[in-house]
């Protein structure tokens, strides 16, 4: 079945929607403790909260299954967490309005040390789109 797909920025009226496909997947930028510090349009789209509503919110708001991770272990992402990604983990994603829907990740190390800042991708996981999805 195929739907149209629309891409939503900002500046629009914000739906949350896992169902809106992106031009780009959503993007988080998390420091060590899990606390969203930047995101792209895609996120505020998927997720169905404006840029400001994220900033400062642990990326468990949006990802519940992450609350009580250890973000950076050894100066670098947690490493069961990188490999659950790898292997294609699905996670569990809310958005504003409650719905929830299945999504996979990436994590990135943009920094070491007390410095280090994770990039987090996220796709819905029935998005067709994704690369090398299992």
């Amino acid at each position: 079945m195929t739907t149209e797909r629309k891409y939503i920025p900002s500046s629009a009226a914000i739906s949350p929607g896992h169902d809106i496909a992106h031009n780009e997947p959503a993007g988080l930028t998390l420091n060590r403790s899990g606390t969203i510090c930047n995101c792209n349009e895609a996120a505020e789209s998927l997720f169905g909260f404006r840029h400001d509503e994220l900033l400062h919110q642990h990326v468990s708001r949006v990802l519940p299954e992450l609350t009580d991770i250890e973000w950076v272990q050894d100066g670098r992402p947690n490493h069961h967490l990188s490999f659950m990604c790898r292997i294609g983990q699905r996670f569990q994603a809310v958005a504003r309005d409650g719905s929830q829907f299945a999504s996979r990740i990436t994590v990135t190390d943009l920094g070491n040390g007390e410095n280090c800042r994770l990039r987090m991708v996220i796709w819905c996981a029935e998005d067709s789109t994704q690369p090398n999805a299992p």
